[in-house]
């Protein structure tokens, strides 16, 4: 009972581990979209004469 007990432990730490990781990756590929998106946004706004 305790080896499967500490299986189940090491499955959801590792699902955890995993979750994490995807998360990171999503939260870096929203970052660099946000930069991206302002490099070509602002020169717009500024060309409108709306201050940023």
């Amino acid at each position: 009972m305790l080896k499967n007990s500490i299986a189940a432990i090491h499955r959801t730490a590792s699902l955890n581990h995993f979750m994490k990781q995807k998360q990171d990756e999503e939260f870096v590929f929203q970052q660099l979209y946000y930069v991206e998106m302002n490099k070509e946004l602002i020169p717009k706004v500024q060309n409108l004469g709306i201050p940023t």
